[in-house]
């Protein structure tokens, strides 16, 4: 039995790094588990060996969302592990608190994941391995236009689902009503080719182009010509000298466009080296 058990758990592990990450299956084994699904934003899906703490953070600015929107909802991908059940099975969520940040706060950050408006939505159905959860975030906080809060989650033992496997069982959203760095922002690296990320920076981008630079425009941009990405930032840099000189040149404003730091704005790619 335990030579078994030794074989399940192997199996286990290599479909998470190798097969899964095409085309994951149901894994079929006595002690039912839940991981998350994470994918990289060009598509598949991460293994275990090559997960890294960005990969399983998310940014959530209710500034895209609309002025009179005050609840907006993020979906994340569960995946079982263990035998499938002909039977829905609940599962459950809570919070972990992090060291070094402003915790996000149940009921006035976001919908406490024992709320009864959320329990149909936390079950696995019946015979399926992969099932997509809600997470509602709230706007109730107006400090949240000065600053951000953290909400990192991960799986509860009910008795009927445990956390799997290490690595793979927790996700990061950080809420906040202005703008700030879209997590497509660092999973692509736009630093090498805009320069360093900043507030400013992103209001200039957004207003210069009419788009709204988050997470999904950044992930299309990403996979389309990549030229275009070159282009881009030369227009920038190309505006922001013009505007800047503009701006010097009024009696009234005096000085280039900045960070809140003082930092001028500067659509230098970092380099590599």
């Amino acid at each position: 039995m335990k030579n078994n058990y030794k074989s399940m758990v192997v199996a286990i592990a290599a479909c998470l790094s190798t097969a899964c990450e095409e085309d994951p299956q149901a894994i079929r084994m006595p002690d039912c588990r839940l991981n998350f699904l994470y994918e990289y934003t060009t598509g598949g899906i991460i293994p275990a060996e090559k997960m890294r703490d960005e990969y399983r953070f998310t940014s959530f600015s209710f500034v895209y969302s609309g002025e009179e929107v005050e609840t907006d909802t993020l979906w994340f991908e569960v995946l079982t592990l263990g035998e499938l059940s002909d039977e829905d099975r609940p599962l459950a969520l809570e919070q972990v608190a992090e060291e070094g940040v402003e915790n996000a706060v149940a009921g006035l950050h976001y919908v406490a994941f024992d709320d009864p408006s959320l329990q149909s939505f936390y079950r696995v159905p019946g015979h399926a391995s992969r099932q997509r959860i809600p997470v509602v975030v709230l706007r109730k906080d107006p400090m949240l236009q000065e600053k951000s809060v953290t909400l990192k989650f991960g799986f509860k033992d009910n008795s009927v689902f445990r956390p799997g496997l290490d690595g793979l069982t927790t996700r990061t959203i950080e809420i906040t009503d202005r703008l700030a760095k879209p997590s497509a922002w660092e999973d692509n690296y736009l630093d090498y080719t805009f320069g360093n990320y900043g507030q400013q920076k992103h209001q200039l981008m957004i207003e210069w182009t009419g788009n709204k630079w988050d997470d999904e425009y950044i992930t299309e941009l990403v996979a389309g010509d990549p030229k275009y990405m070159s282009f881009l930032d030369q227009k920038f840099a190309q505006r922001l000298k013009e505007e800047n000189a503009r701006r010097m040149a009024d009696p009234e404003i005096g000085d280039v466009y900045r960070e809140t730091d003082g930092t001028p704005v500067d659509f230098t790619p970092k380099s590599f080296f």
